[in-house]
């Protein structure tokens, strides 16, 4: 009874997720990516510097304007023919399109669930933390337009099923961490180093990191020979994303290959760009506004929306802002106790305080100095974030967990939702239906 109880509220919360994605997407509507995608012109980047336009066509053409391979490494091989059979029995292609992130949001929260359950949380507990993921500006704003971001996602909660993993002893323990590795460089280039940490995190190269850094020095072979499994993993992982990727150069029309130096070459005019996106603000927008979506504002001579100012502009975000810095606190708070007690070092829920901090500090300090607008990238961090929180329902602290998450629950959503509105009316100002 118990076992189906739990299938049921896990698939009620696949069905939401399912819903609240195909919903929004249509609410925010096509205008923001008309095709043919021929030239890019004001609809492009519109939505927070996403590039809306140019991932409906990687989805449903085949010949061309593929050139953003050289930083989403397989995003077309793999998503382009499941468009293409969604569309096969939908007739449509843009229908297919929202068919497919829709069927994406639910995938999101079962590899949530199964996590969080992996580390020992409770049913109501997985609960709260999913209904957040469904309410927060991630699932709002980049669960709804065409992106690689919500796939991404995906991929990065799969690297933290493989940090959580046992030490990989069989040739099946190593296909399933090569597996992660590659998933994680599937989507987006730089996510690749958060499947590096995954990986070294499986081989517990990062339980004690000064002790294994003395050992490696000293030359105890146990170590090196860890060091040598993520080594043999993560070049697995490229072994096989390579030549996939030469293959998707031949089928796909003016496509980039990600381990070419000139194509790589072209990510440099996203360095140290700060015009629109202050440094001092970004690290607080890739914490707080995976859930939370701070103050719309427009930039490029007011024709394109951004959200780089992380502090709400109504007082129900504010209040929103303040319950989750809370839980983040909390989830900080229990990280480091986890690290601090070394008595059980295989424990899943401390692997997972490990690889979830040291990926989102790399995510961090990546978009210090990457990126015209960082709100674009906050569906990469809200793995992390929701993992460092949950962390926070393994202490004496749970009660308090939930009363704060319940209150966020509403305080959230109905921030979001206004400020959805708001951009969707900024949408109409700029392109009337």
């Amino acid at each position: 009874m118990k076992r189906f109880f739990t299938t049921a509220v896990l698939i009620a919360l696949m069905a939401i997720a399912a819903t609240v994605s195909f919903k929004a997407s249509y609410y925010i509507g096509d205008r923001i990516f008309p095709l043919p995608f021929v030239r890019i012109d004001v609809t492009e980047d519109l939505w927070f510097d996403s590039d809306t336009r140019s991932v409906v066509s990687n989805m449903t053409d085949s010949t061309r304007i593929h050139w953003t391979l050289y930083k989403h490494p397989l995003f077309s091989i793999i998503i382009w023919p499941i468009t293409y059979v969604v569309s096969l029995v939908v007739g449509d292609s843009l229908l297919a399109m929202h068919l497919v992130y829709a069927a994406n949001a639910p995938i999101t929260v079962l590899l949530l669930w199964w996590l969080l359950g992996r580390v020992g949380l409770t049913v109501v507990d997985r609960t709260l933390l999913s209904l957040l993921f469904i309410v927060s500006s991630s699932m709002l704003f980049w669960y709804s337009v065409p992106e690689t971001f919500p796939f991404g996602t995906n991929t990065l909660l799969i690297a933290l099923h493989a940090a959580i993993s046992r030490r990989p002893k069989s040739v099946r323990d190593y296909a399933w961490q090569t597996f992660a590795s590659f998933a994680a460089l599937s989507m987006t280039v730089t996510n690749w180093v958060s499947g590096m940490i995954a990986s070294a995190t499986a081989f517990r190269l990062l339980d004690r990191p000064i002790r294994t850094i003395s050992e490696l020095l000293t030359g105890k072979n146990g170590r090196w020979l860890s060091v040598r499994g993520v080594a043999i993993v993560t070049a697995c992982a490229f072994l096989v994303a390579a030549p996939i990727s030469l293959l998707q150069n031949q089928l796909f029309g003016e496509a980039s290959i990600f381990f070419y130096p000139p194509h790589l070459m072209n990510s440099k005019q996203f360095l140290f760009d700060y015009r629109f996106s202050s440094p001092l603000f970004r690290p607080f927008v890739m914490i707080f506004s995976p859930i939370v979506v701070g103050t719309l504002e427009t930039w490029n001579g007011g024709t394109r929306l951004m959200a780089d100012n992380f502090m709400p502009s109504t007082w129900y975000g504010r209040v929103a802002l303040g319950l989750w810095a809370a839980l983040l606190a909390g989830g900080v708070w229990s990280v480091l106790r986890r690290l601090r007690d070394g008595t059980d070092l295989e424990a899943p829920a401390r692997r997972l305080a490990i690889a979830a901090s040291l990926s989102l500090i790399f995510m961090v300090l990546l978009h210090l100095i990457f990126g015209y607008l960082v709100f674009l990238y906050v569906a990469h961090t809200l793995p992390y974030v929701l993992s460092i929180v949950a962390l926070l329902f393994l202490t004496p602290a749970r009660n308090v967990a939930r009363f704060l998450t319940g209150a966020l629950i509403v305080f959230a959503l109905i921030h979001n939702i206004e400020t959805l509105q708001e951009a969707v009316a900024f949408v109409d100002t700029l392109l009337p239906r």
